[in-house]
């Protein structure tokens, strides 16, 4: 079963911004991001089941990417390589190993005690361990997520929450996804330079 992990949207606005985020839900991801350029990003995405029932899945990723602001709103696109293992139950356990490449686009704005991005990712994943079919093919995904943040302390700590959706945009018999995805959790920024 594939389980998206949660998206990261930077709203980056200059070079030397880093931003931590730890979510929980039903698993727990970690992302930081780091802004090497006035344009140019990278990330770090980790993701983990917190149950111990089925279905479990544990994955990391790393991205590089591009990011502006523009008048009223911050624009970015990225992209990158990810690796994961997952487990389900279909009249028997399967575990599979699978790689995903993605990118993403997003929009948002950072507004005082207020942050907000929609974030669309395109995902391919692809299972290269899967018990139940060699023949197997690789899937692309579409996972669209709102985000929103809401400062806690001085626009540097804030109290964040997504929401996604996951659809094929083949159906893969071979092995199942999951359809939403929702965390709440908490946001470090620092290195912004305020006009």
């Amino acid at each position: 079963m594939y389980i998206p992990n949660m998206r990261n949207a930077t709203l980056f606005e200059n070079k030397g911004e880093f931003k931590a985020t730890a979510y929980a839900w039903r698993s727990v991801n970690a992302q930081v991001a780091y802004a090497l350029t006035n344009h140019v990003a990278v990330t770090a995405n980790g993701a983990m089941s917190l149950a111990s029932d089925i279905p479990r899945h544990r994955y990391g990723e790393l991205g590089a990417g591009y990011f502006t602001k523009l008048t009223h709103f911050n624009l970015e696109f990225f992209g990158g390589y990810g690796f994961g293992t997952t487990s389900s139950y279909f009249n028997q356990l399967l575990v599979g190993d699978y790689y995903k490449i993605y990118t993403t686009q997003a929009i948002g704005q950072r507004d005082g005690k207020i942050e907000w991005s929609f974030i669309n990712r395109l995902s391919l994943v692809d299972f290269v361990t899967y018990p139940t079919d060699p023949k197997k093919r690789a899937t692309f995904y579409l996972e669209p997520a709102g985000y929103m943040g809401y400062s806690l302390i001085n626009e540097r700590l804030f109290v964040a929450a997504q929401f996604g959706v996951c659809y094929p945009l083949r159906r893969a018999s071979e092995f199942d996804y999951e359809p939403f995805s929702m965390a709440i959790g908490l946001t470090y920024r620092f290195g912004r330079r305020m006009p």
